[in-house]
C-alpha cells in the first residue's frame, strides 16, 4: 500500500515558509533507526547493491521562500537522512540534485530510501579511480575554467580552511588522508556550501564556477565525472596552484585619485567670442575620493565623492538695462560634485599584481558656479539625482598600496536651479530644452589603500 507524508515543521505558518519543503513517499517501513544510526549517502552515479530493499523516496524542495541558510547542501541532506532513519532506512541514493540558480537560492533533492544489510557490498564511485595507485589517501582536483562571471574571483574553504583562488583557468590538488564528509565553501554575494563524502584511494575533480546572482553571481560547485573531469582539469595550462597563491581578502580600500575631465553638452548659439569661452569651460579637473568595504574578493560596497572644478577669465564689457556699460573681467568657477554609496566589482590576478574594479553609484549630483561680471557677483547652485560609473586598473606597488589607471563617467542634468545675488535668492526652472547637462568624463591615475 503506497502511504505520502508531508514534513511540516510544528511552528507558525509564518516561520513553515522559512524552510525547504519536504515530500517522503514509503512503499513499505521498517522501524525507525535510533537518531545515532549511521545513514550512507550514494552519489546520482553510485550503485545500489543488489539485495537492497527499496523503502520509498523523499525528495526535498523549495516553497518558494525558503531562505538560502536553510537550504545548504548540508542542511538538505541532514534532513533527508533524518526521513531516511524515520522510514528504517540506513542507505539514501541520490537520484536527482539541483543547485542554487535564478529560481532558488537553495538546494534540492530526490533520493531513493533503501535497507541494506550489508553495507560493504556497496560499490565505490562512479567518479572516482575503481583501482587507485594511492590507497592511503584521496585526491581532491578543484579547477575553474573560463566562461560566465569571468571578472569574479572567490576564495575556496575546504572544513574552513582556504585552499584555492578560483579565476578563470586555475586549477589545484590536495592530498587528503583522513576519509569522511568535507566541506567546499566560497562567498560572493553569498555563502555557498557543498558537501563531498571523501573516500580513501580515490580521485574527485570539482569544477568551480560561477550561476546568476543578483549583483556579482553566485559560486557553484560540481563533483565531475572522472573522465571528463580529468580532460578539463589537464586542459588548463599553467602550474598547478599551492597555498601561496590564496589570496588574503583586503576588505578595505581607501582610493584617490586626480586627472583630466570633459564635460559634455550642448553649447548654445552665440557669437564666436562666447563660444570659445563656453568651450573652455567644458575642460577641467577631475579628483575623487572613496572608501570601500569588500564582504568577498570580488563585490563590495562603499562611499565615493567625485569633483569636477574649472575656472576661466576673460575681458569684457557689460551693457546695463539703463544702457550705462562697464567693463572688466567676466569669470566662472564651476564645481560639480558627486556623492553617493556605491558597488564595486573587483578582480585580482592569480599574482595579486594587477587588479580591475568597476564601481556604480547613484547618489547626490550638486552644481554651483561663482560668476563675476564688471559691477557683480552672483552664485548659481542647483542639484539632482546622478550616476557614478568607473573602470580602474591597478599594479600593485606592495603588499597594500597599489598605483591605477582610472576611467570614469559622471552623469546628470540640472532642471532648476537658485540664483544667489548676496541676501536674495532667486529660483529658476528651465524649459526641457534649456536642462543643463552634468555629465562628464573623466581619466586620470590613482592611489590605492587595501587591508
Amino acid at each position: 500500500m503506497n502511504r505520502t507524508f508531508h514534513a511540516f515543521l510544528i511552528t507558525a505558518a509564518a516561520l513553515c515558509s522559512c524552510s525547504p519543503k519536504i515530500v517522503t513517499t514509503l512503499d513499505s517501513a521498517l522501524p525507525p533507526l535510533s537518531d545515532q544510526a549511521e545513514v550512507t549517502v550514494l552519489d546520482i552515479d553510485d550503485a545500489v547493491p543488489d539485495k537492497a530493499q527499496e523503502l520509498g523516496t523523499v525528495r526535498i524542495g523549495d516553497t518558494g521562500w525558503t531562505l538560502s541558510k536553510n537550504g545548504t547542501y548540508d542542511k538538505v541532506l541532514d534532513i533527508a537522512r533524518t526521513q531516511a532513519v524515520t522510514a528504517g532506512g540506513n542507505v539514501l541514493k541520490i537520484t536527482e540534485h539541483k543547485y542554487p540558480d535564478f529560481t532558488s537560492s537553495i538546494h534540492r533533492l530526490k533520493a531513493t530510501i533503501y535497507n541494506v544489510s550489508d553495507l560493504t557490498a556497496i560499490t565505490k564511485n562512479a567518479d572516482a579511480e575503481t583501482e587507485s595507485s594511492h590507497p592511503d589517501y584521496a585526491m581532491l582536483y578543484l579547477y575553474r575554467t573560463s566562461g560566465m562571471g569571468g571578472l569574479i574571483n572567490y576564495n575556496v574553504s575546504f572544513n574552513d580552511r582556504e585552499i584555492f583562488t578560483a579565476t578563470p583557468k586555475s586549477r589545484t590538488e590536495h592530498k587528503i588522508y583522513v576519509p569522511g564528509y568535507y566541506e567546499l565553501k566560497a562567498r560572493t554575494e553569498t555563502e555557498v556550501t557543498n558537501r563531498l563524502n571523501i573516500r580513501l584511494g580515490q580521485d574527485y575533480y570539482v569544477k568551480c564556477s560561477v550561476s546568476t546572482g543578483i549583483l556579482a553571481g553566485r559560486p557553484t560547485f560540481e563533483l565531475m565525472p572522472l573522465a571528463q573531469g580529468k580532460d578539463e582539469y589537464n586542459s588548463i595550462y599553467g602550474n598547478v596552484s599551492t597555498k601561496q597563491d590564496i589570496h588574503d581578502v583586503s576588505h578595505w580600500r581607501i582610493s584617490a585619485g586626480i586627472g583630466y575631465g570633459h564635460r559634455q553638452g550642448h553649447i548654445p548659439e552665440s557669437d564666436t567670442e562666447t563660444r570659445n569661452y563656453l568651450k573652455s569651460l567644458k575642460n577641467g579637473l577631475s579628483y575623487n575620493f572613496d572608501v570601500c568595504y569588500y564582504f568577498s574578493e570580488s563585490l563590495g560596497a562603499g562611499l565615493k565623492h567625485s569633483v569636477y572644478s574649472d575656472s576661466e577669465s576673460v575681458p569684457g564689457t557689460v551693457t546695463y538695462n539703463d544702457g550705462t556699460m562697464e567693463s572688466g573681467t567676466i569669470s566662472d568657477n564651476i564645481r560639480i560634485s558627486f556623492t553617493g554609496p556605491i558597488m564595486s566589482l573587483r578582480n585580482i590576478s592569480a599574482n595579486e599584481r594587477h587588479t580591475f574594479v568597476l564601481d556604480y553609484g547613484l547618489g547626490y549630483i550638486a552644481y554651483n558656479d561663482k560668476v563675476v561680471i564688471p559691477g557683480t557677483s552672483y552664485v548659481i547652485k542647483g542639484h539632482d539625482l546622478g550616476q557614478f560609473f568607473e573602470l580602474g586598473y591597478g599594479i600593485a606597488l606592495n603588499e597594500h598600496l597599489s598605483a591605477s589607471l582610472q576611467l570614469s563617467l559622471t552623469s546628470g542634468v540640472l532642471t532648476s536651479y537658485d540664483l544667489v545675488n548676496g541676501n536674495q535668492t532667486t529660483h529658476m526652472t528651465l524649459e526641457k530644452e534649456n536642462f543643463e547637462s552634468l555629465n562628464s568624463i573623466s581619466a586620470g591615475i590613482g592611489l590605492s589603500w587595501s587591508f
